[in-house]
């Protein structure tokens, strides 16, 4: 009898496959050397198989689950468990951010509190922004005792008057997990070839410790309809100008409610070996209000060919830059 395999079993065959040609190229060492495994591309600790059947390595929804994504790679338990709390302030930013920016039919979900009588749960809707009109729904069983006294106090005059306790999320929780959006997406379209450039070791330190703020710039691009359309989505490489050349990750997150938020995240590439420089190009893209790049889009498969040629990416990036400077001298 065919024993049919689990999505963590097929992805640890692709990724092991992977690493396994990775470690075949000449200029690439790797200690301890060791067949079968997977490396979590957040922490870098590796594993073997043994690792489906304990559950110390887990399958990442990327995007999170909750925001509409599928399971596209690998993490450890640790670093998955790590950002559970932060995919959940994603959600709610997302969620929040039509009512917050007073768009009609943008909803929140609060505390009321009535100034004279019983609190409840509900849900705060936009009905018309311009007067400021709001739609409040009640989300939660109350009896029927509660539900008179609430009523009473909204046919007083005064009852109007309630506060609304709307929990403030910090924003760098946000974007370090659109940084870690990004940055799985790119590793499951290249692999363990790209990430294992020296120019991605401030970024992962950054990621395994998302309270703390280890980068300078978050590489985060203001998105409208206009400059990132469908094509855009995935991955793409900037190319031009030279100064600024470095991959541009496109990604939308859906709740389950319908609203799209749109976004996107610049990320190093495998060039100039410096740190600093790279975080300085980034911080000049995010800065300017408008620059005109020129882009290569890989688009948004994973697994695809660039998994039989672990180190593709640096074959794109080395014939683009030769473009950028063919563009630049003519």
């Amino acid at each position: 009898m065919k024993v049919r395999r689990t999505r963590l079993e097929t992805l640890f065959d692709t990724y092991a496959k992977n690493l396994a040609l990775v470690k075949q190229h000449p200029f690439i060492e790797m200690r301890p050397d060791l067949d079968d495994i997977v490396i979590c591309p957040i922490c870098l600790l590796y594993f073997d198989r043994n690792a489906i059947a304990n559950h110390s390595i887990t399958l990442e929804h990327i995007p999170p689950k909750t925001l509409g994504g599928k399971p596209r790679t690998l993490t450890c338990y640790e670093c998955n468990k790590l950002y559970s709390p932060l995919d959940e302030h994603l959600r709610q930013a997302v969620s929040n951010k039509p009512f917050l920016e007073g768009l009609p039919g943008g909803s929140i979900s609060v505390s009321v509190q009535m100034k004279d009588g019983p609190g409840f749960k509900a849900t705060v809707e936009h009905v018309n922004a311009v007067d400021r009109t709001f739609l409040i729904k009640n989300n939660q069983k109350i009896s029927q005792e509660h539900f008179e006294k609430i009523q009473q106090n909204l046919e007083r005059r005064n009852a109007v008057e309630m506060t609304i306790r709307l929990r403030t999320l910090p924003k760098s929780s946000q974007s370090v997990n659109l940084v870690r959006i990004a940055y799985l997406l790119l590793f499951s379209t290249f692999g363990y070839g790209l990430i294992f450039h020296p120019n991605y070791i401030m970024l992962r330190k950054q990621l395994h410790n998302p309270k703390s703020e280890i980068l300078p710039n978050w590489g985060l691009v203001e998105v409208d309809s206009q400059n990132f359309n469908n094509e855009f989505m995935g991955v793409n490489i900037i190319y031009h100008p030279s100064s600024i050349c470095s991959f541009l990750i496109v990604f939308d997150l859906k709740t389950r409610s319908g609203i799209v938020s749109r976004h996107a995240v610049i990320l190093p590439g495998p060039g100039r070996p410096n740190d600093s420089e790279i975080i300085s190009s980034l911080q000049t893209i995010s800065d300017e209000k408008s620059v005109n790049i020129k882009v290569y889009h890989v688009g948004n498969r994973s697994h695809g060919e660039e998994f039989a040629q672990p180190l593709l990416a640096y074959d794109i990036w080395q014939e683009l830059n030769e473009k950028s400077e063919h563009t630049r001298v003519s």
